[in-house]
């Protein structure tokens, strides 16, 4: 969620768009996993964008 270190909270949006805040240190959040889909929204973009890969085939606009 950001840099090795760092700490702090995150915004996490379940599936039926419940909003909850979420602690994380040492620059990771730990979540429980389920089948439903879990948004997790950082305050620091450029990490975010540093450890996603863009699906093959992926041109962009």
């Amino acid at each position: 969620m950001d840099s090795a270190g760092t700490s702090g909270t995150v915004q996490l949006i379940d599936a039926m768009g419940n909003v909850s805040s979420v602690p994380y240190s040492n620059g990771a959040v730990t979540l429980k996993l389920t089948e439903s889909p879990q948004n997790v929204v950082s305050n620091n973009p450029g990490v975010s964008k540093n450890n996603t890969t863009k699906p093959m085939g992926y041109v962009g606009m």
